[in-house]
C-alpha cells in the first residue's frame, strides 16, 4: 500500500481477478495491478448437431457453468440453432448469457453476402431456413449430396402442405436415437413432432 502511495498510482490500480504463480517483488506485483487482470481463458469444442441440453452438458462438464444456468440463459428467448458449432475460447468466469452472445456472434460472421441476397429472395425466411438446416444435419450424416436431396423433398413436402415426418424433431423432444422410437413416441403431443405438425 505505501509503495502504491508513494509511486503515487493508487489511481491507477486495475479493479480484478490475478493469478500469482509464485511469490514476486513488490515493484513486479504493482506493474502487474497497474497493466490491469488478464482473463484467463478455457478451450470448449462443440460439435455440429448438438442441442441446447447437450451444450449445457459440456459446459458444466469442462467447469464453466452449470447446465441448468445455461439453459435458463437461453431457453427464453430460445437460441436453439443459432448457436455456431464450433471451438471457443471463453474466460473461465463468463456468464451463460454472454457465452451464448459470443457464439451467436460466430454464427451471424459466416453468413455471407451472397448467402443474405439468397435469403431476401427466397420464400423462406431466415429462421425458416436455419430451423430446416437443423433438421437435415440430423437427418443426414453421410455427404452434401445425401443433405441436397433431403432438403428438396423437405422442401416439397412443406410447399405442398405434407407433414415432414422426420425424426429429428423428436430425437431433441425423447433424447432417443431415431432407431429407438416408437409407435407411441409418434404420437407425442409437441411442437417438435413433425409427424402430427406442419
Amino acid at each position: 500500500e505505501n509503495l502504491v502511495w508513494f509511486k503515487g498510482k493508487e489511481k491507477k490500480i486495475q479493479a480484478g481477478k490475478y493469478t500469482f504463480e509464485k511469490p514476486d517483488s513488490l515493484p513486479k506485483v504493482l506493474n502487474i495491478i497497474l497493466a490491469g487482470p488478464v482473463a484467463e481463458t478455457k478451450k470448449i469444442a462443440f460439435k455440429e448437431g448438438l442441442n441446447l441440453a447437450q451444450m449445457g452438458e459440456l459446459f458444466e462438464k469442462e467447469g464453466f457453468f452449470s447446465k441448468s444456468e445455461w439453459l435458463e440463459a437461453v431457453k427464453n428467448p430460445n437460441r436453439e440453432g443459432y448457436l455456431f458449432p464450433d471451438t471457443y475460447f471463453f474466460e473461465k468466469d463468463i456468464w451463460p448469457a454472454q457465452a451464448a452472445e459470443k457464439m451467436i456472434e460466430n454464427l451471424n460472421s459466416k453468413i455471407t453476402e451472397e448467402m443474405k441476397k439468397d435469403t431476401e429472395t427466397s420464400k423462406q425466411s431466415f429462421f425458416e431456413i436455419l430451423t430446416m438446416a437443423s433438421l437435415i444435419e440430423k437427418e443426414a450424416f453421410d455427404s452434401l449430396e445425401e443433405r441436397r436431396i433431403i432438403s428438396g423433398i423437405l422442401w416439397k413436402r412443406l410447399e405442398s402442405n405434407i407433414p415432414l415426418q422426420v425424426d429429428a424433431g423428436l430425437t431433441y423432444v425423447t433424447g432417443k436415437p431415431s432407431s429407438k422410437l416408437t409407435e407411441d413416441d409418434l404420437k407425442i403431443n409437441s411442437s417438435y413432432n413433425t409427424y402430427k405438425y406442419p
